[in-house]
């Protein structure tokens, strides 16, 4: 299933009609006769409710484009092909709290992100028995499996990126603690989605409760939730080319679209001023021709970085998958292999090998699990590309032994989370009972 947000100022109205308590209607709670234009008549009563569940959406799918690239460029995926010594922290892993990137690109979108999912929420719920939207109760249930997806996976990025971190002001929780908080949004979500009857919603909550379990290591349960994803899903959050806000900005600051410059490339080791740094699968990424090496002839920012341009997104309104039975499939595959059945992650991984006209894996002729693990995180990787996973399971591979995270330099600091915003600490009463890290 792929989400169409509508964004611009229907998106940035959507969230202050939250703030204020002003709700929504219509058949489909996407739909807006004339997106980005609201009349008075849509921002007040059930009117609204349209604008408040595109603005849940929309505000997601701001925060998701901005942290597949960081996190990209954290993880190898990309190298920094501009000049911003904000974003050159991130490739070269040595954020400091002071970095306004972080605060602006990232972390501030992700928690307008999950504000607006709550608050749409809370909202609705408050709503449903109100005879004044009766008429829209199925919209407002649509709104509510959004949201408590979406605060879901709002939290997710959190525990996955950050240290620590913190919503609406409250306590710091570590990752751990911020990845438990995020699978009961995902169990509702899962209900939610059942009583608005999106199935995709539902099956996607599943996909979360499996990405979350296994981070926390839950294996048994991960895996619980794996199997039940059906076959062939995928649930994906889409961009536009309408106006350069709704880019998919992965796109548009690799290929230099939307008024971009390229300031995000894929490293192929020899750029010196970049540590050498080359993306782990380089090679066979370009005979997939999922990179194109040459560049297609564009001019970094950087002109001395060369071009190799990634092909997963080659157009500004490519969506973004948020939750595949590939990634259910992956996860369980890893159980698999943490519990000593190499035939039982063979039979999970090479069908998608099989896509690609791979020859299939035989995990049992690798002598160790951090082999097994190794040889893993490639086939996560072919999957889950710019999704921004792969800063998920490189910092839960640090555990078992397996190092995915590349030397980002003399000046790294060997991160592998990032720290919260100085903006967070100066403005959060609690930030002294938790220090950075």
């Amino acid at each position: 299933m792929r989400i169409e947000a509508i964004y611009g100022s229907v998106r940035r109205t959507a969230l202050a009609i939250i703030a204020v308590g002003l709700l929504t209607a219509c058949d489909n709670p996407l739909e807006i006769e004339q997106p980005g234009i609201l009349t008075t008549d849509e921002l007040t009563g059930p009117a609204s409710i349209p604008a408040v569940v595109n603005g849940i959406v929309g505000d997601f799918a701001e925060a998701l484009d901005s942290y597949a690239r960081y996190a990209g460029l954290f993880t190898d995926e990309f190298i920094l092909a501009g000049t911003f010594p904000n974003r050159l922290e991130f490739d070269e892993r040595r954020i400091v709290e002071d970095n306004g990137n972080m605060n602006a690109d990232i972390y501030e979108p992700l928690s307008t992100a999950r504000f607006t999912a709550d608050t749409g929420v809370v909202n609705f719920e408050a709503l449903l028995d109100d005879a004044e939207f009766a008429d829209v109760r199925s919209t407002m249930l649509q709104g509510i499996a959004f949201g408590k997806l979406f605060g879901g996976f709002s939290r997710v990025l959190l525990a996955e990126g950050w240290c620590q971190s913190a919503v609406a002001r409250g306590p710091f929780l570590a990752s751990d603690d911020r990845m438990t908080d995020a699978i009961t949004f995902f169990v509702d979500a899962e209900q939610a989605g059942a009583d608005a009857g999106i199935p995709e919603i539902t099956s996607a909550a599943i996909v979360g409760q499996a990405r979350a379990h296994v981070f926390l290591g839950n294996y048994a349960a991960a895996a619980a939730a794996a199997r039940r994803v059906p076959a062939g899903f995928e649930f994906a959050v889409e961009y536009s080319v309408n106006d350069n806000v709704q880019f998919n900005e992965v796109h548009s600051f690799t290929w230099g679209a939307a008024q971009q410059q390229i300031r995000w490339t894929v490293g192929d080791g020899t750029e010196a001023s970049r540590n050498n740094e080359r993306f782990a699968y380089f090679n066979e990424w370009v005979i997939l021709g999922r990179i194109d090496p040459l560049g297609a002839g564009l001019t970094a920012q950087n002109t001395t970085i060369d071009v190799h341009l990634q092909q997963e997104y080659d157009t500004g309104d490519d969506p973004i998958t948020i939750a595949t039975k590939a990634e259910a499939d992956m996860i369980e595959a890893e159980v698999a292999l943490r519990n000593s059945l190499p035939a039982t992650a063979n039979g999970l991984v090479n069908p998608y090998r099989a896509t690609w006209g791979l020859a299939p894996l035989n995990f049992s002729t690798m002598a160790t699990l951090g082999a097994q693990l190794t040889a893993l995180a490639q086939e996560r990787s072919r999957e889950l590309w710019l999704t921004g996973q792969r800063q998920a399971t490189s910092r839960r591979y640090r555990a078992d032994g397996v190092d995915l995270y590349t030397d980002g330099g003399p000046l790294s600091l060997d991160q592998t989370c990032w720290p919260v915003p100085r903006q967070e600490v100066d403005n959060n009463p609690n930030s002294l009972l938790f220090p950075n890290n």
